[in-house]
């Protein structure tokens, strides 16, 4: 885990490293409900913590949602993308399962 980024994200981080030098961090979201202002205040959170991290260029960035990976990870302003809608759906269902929605996705 790592617990600086993880402080300044206010969720928590963990970075693995590849042999080719580019740092895999995964962005972690505790279940929650859309529609609660606390897990919203998460999502943004995390939203941003993607954002700032993606935007370095050496970092291929992932996110689990619930203990289960949401988006693989990867980098570029794509996965931003991906990142982005996969968050939007998060608290859809209340729990860390994927959601029908979500599947199709």
């Amino acid at each position: 885990i790592a617990w600086r980024a993880s402080a300044r994200a206010g969720t928590l981080l963990v970075r693995e490293e590849e042999a080719r030098d580019v740092a895999v961090v995964t962005v972690h979201l505790a279940p929650g409900r859309t529609g609660d202002p606390a897990f919203e205040a998460k999502v943004r959170r995390a939203a941003g913590a993607a954002r700032r991290l993606l935007a370095g260029g050496r970092r291929a960035v992932a996110l689990a949602y619930g203990g289960s990976l949401r988006v693989p990870p990867a980098a570029g302003p794509r996965q931003l993308d991906r990142i982005l809608r996969a968050l939007a759906l998060c608290g859809e269902d209340g729990g860390g399962e994927p959601s029908d929605r979500e599947a199709a996705a």
